[in-house]
């Protein structure tokens, strides 16, 4: 299977066989480009993973010159509203048309979260609908030597995301005299120009560290680009949220033997098996307190969910497996 990817950028590390071009930043050059690119070359197949205005625009000259069109559902495109906003937008609105009238144009619909099927329902695609998961590769075992971070948040800080929950569990640990070395990964007001998606949770989770004196046993960061590197070093990771299932980061980090807290959200259990790769437990800042006890002080279980969480990541959601679950989609009639 020959790929060639239009991007924006081709200044990252990929290591593929697949031809990387790319594309002006220009939307209308852009969209230009892509025509003449598709028009020219033998291309059986288009994959969109667009989410913005020009997404309806890709799918119909695909469909129109009779190239199979494929549609990855990235995210929230399906959402009546954004997560944080209380109203829809006259641009939402536009985008929102453009990505239904996608997919009904579209051969093949892949969507990775377990939440979308219910709009796909709705708007009569199920029919044409593949459910393909987040993956992970599954790098070098990292030494539990070199763990030195007891445990890390590493998301987007939504009020979704629960952080006030996180926080509180460490502000009960510290007031039983457990003093941790924790990161807290996520706020995007932290770096300068950076759009910040939920500003209100981002100020309450910054408030609650300064009222409760968290900040000598949590430090506060915006996204890293290293932020695989701090994963490594986490003995626990912890996701309170509404959405556990095929989360990046949490599948980041159980790759990298770090043992997983996480609430009772959307497909939880899917990822976390209960006492076997992990902890799923309550929305409840005691619940996730007692589970980081319990690790921090009995290192054989420490060790043998961390095991497990890796093991787990290898059996379903490594890339090898996605790799063999998307071919199997493309041979599908």
């Amino acid at each position: 299977m020959n790929y060639s990817y239009l991007v924006l950028n081709d200044k990252f590390d990929f290591e593929s066989s697949a031809r990387v071009i790319e594309v002006p930043t220009s939307p209308i050059k852009r969209l230009f480009h892509y025509f003449i690119y598709i028009w020219k070359n033998k291309i059986d197949c288009v994959e969109v993973y667009d989410t913005g205005l020009l997404t309806f625009f890709y799918s119909l000259f695909a469909f129109l010159i009779r190239k199979k069109v494929i549609i990855f559902i990235i995210g929230m495109e399906l959402l009546p509203v954004e997560r944080g906003e209380s109203k829809i937008s006259i641009k939402r609105r536009f985008k929102r048309l453009g990505f239904f009238l996608s997919l009904k144009l579209a051969d093949k619909i892949i969507f990775k979260e377990l939440h979308m099927l219910e709009y796909l329902d709705k708007w009569n695609l199920s029919h044409k609908v593949h459910h393909l998961h987040n993956a992970v590769p599954i790098l070098a075992l990292p030494k539990l030597e070199l763990k030195n971070i007891d445990v890390i948040y590493v998301n987007t800080v939504r009020k979704m995301r629960y952080p006030l929950l996180f926080l509180g569990a460490l502000s009960i640990l510290k007031d039983k005299g457990i003093f941790l070395n924790c990161k807290m990964m996520g706020f995007h007001s932290l770096q300068s120009n950076a759009q910040v998606p939920d500003r209100t949770a981002e100020e309450d989770a910054l408030k609650y560290i300064e009222k409760y004196d968290l900040s000598d046993c949590v430090e506060v960061m915006p996204f890293r680009t290293d932020a695989l590197e701090y994963i490594k070093r986490s003995k626990i990771f912890v996701l309170p949220s509404d959405v556990i299932y095929a989360n990046y980061s949490l599948l980041e980090s159980m790759a990298s033997s770090c043992v997983p807290i996480v609430t009772e959200g959307d497909g939880a259990a899917k990822v976390v098996d209960n006492g076997v790769s992990g902890f799923v437990c309550a929305f409840d800042s005691q619940d996730i307190a007692n589970r980081i006890s319990t690790l921090l002080q009995d290192k054989k279980t420490l060790l043998r969910l961390s095991e497990g969480a890796r093991n787990k990541i290898i059996k379903e959601f490594s890339i090898e497996v996605w790799a063999k679950t998307l071919f199997n989609i493309y041979n599908q009639e």
